[in-house]
């Protein structure tokens, strides 16, 4: 996980929403929230 893709998953966590729109499709596919969430990744929907 790079400085970009942590400061997503931190700021999802903070506004309660998990659906990410960006282009690291395998990254985004594995990280989780503290809560152990997934994401949704809104280029695959």
């Amino acid at each position: 996980m790079d400085y970009a893709d942590a400061t997503l998953v931190l700021l999802a966590e903070h506004i309660r929403s998990f659906d990410i729109l960006t282009l690291d499709r395998r990254g985004f596919s594995t990280y989780r929230s503290s809560e152990n969430r997934g994401f949704r990744l809104i280029l695959d929907s």
